[in-house]
């Protein structure tokens, strides 16, 4: 997974290789619990906080602010989201159902 900021003017990629069990299930929350169509000042803070937590903090909650284009804010979240939760999708696609 990886993430563009402007970090002092210049473009820098950020990316983890690693997702843990732990932030599937604190993805898992952060989407049930958030309002996507109608987004508090307290969401955001708490979906751009799980971002920096994503990324192992290779960058600051006020770098991934200043960082980040205003219109590509939400949807780089959504996209973390969607890529966490799309590999774990894709993990289960193989196994069957032990109640079948």
């Amino acid at each position: 997974m990886k993430l563009v900021l402007r970090i002092n003017g210049k473009p820098k990629t950020f990316t983890v290789s690693f997702v843990s069990g732990r932030m599937l299930r604190k993805t898992l929350e952060i989407s049930k619990n958030t309002n996507f169509n109608n987004v508090t000042l307290e969401a955001l803070d708490t979906l751009v906080e799980f971002v920096v937590e994503l990324f192992e903090k290779q960058f600051t909650v006020d770098e991934f602010y200043d960082g980040i284009e205003a219109d590509k804010l939400l949807q780089s979240v959504m996209d973390c989201i969607y890529q966490v939760t799309g590999k774990a999708a894709k993990a289960l696609e193989p196994l069957s159902d032990p109640n079948a």
